[in-house]
């Protein structure tokens, strides 16, 4: 298992799917429906990937500010 870190805080992934599905009616969402990533201070709540491996190449293919310096640490 792996983690990705950055700035002593941890890679979390939230899925806008479950705040999506509370909506009634649908032309009240304003954004467009994609994962949202950010930094957490808790391992606890971070993002768990499967294998360094899978960690490394999803954050290869990453761009811009909010990826810059992030570090994939593999779970001992």
């Amino acid at each position: 298992m792996a983690y990705i870190t950055k700035d002593g805080k941890w890679l979390a992934y939230r899925d806008a799917t479950q705040e999506i599905m509370e909506y009634d009616d649908f032309s009240d969402i304003q954004q467009v429906y994609e994962p949202e990533w950010f930094w957490v201070d808790d391992k606890d709540d971070a993002k768990v990937f499967h294998a360094e491996s899978i960690a490394s190449s999803f954050l290869v293919r990453r761009r811009g500010e909010f990826w810059k310096g992030a570090k994939v640490l593999r779970n001992n």
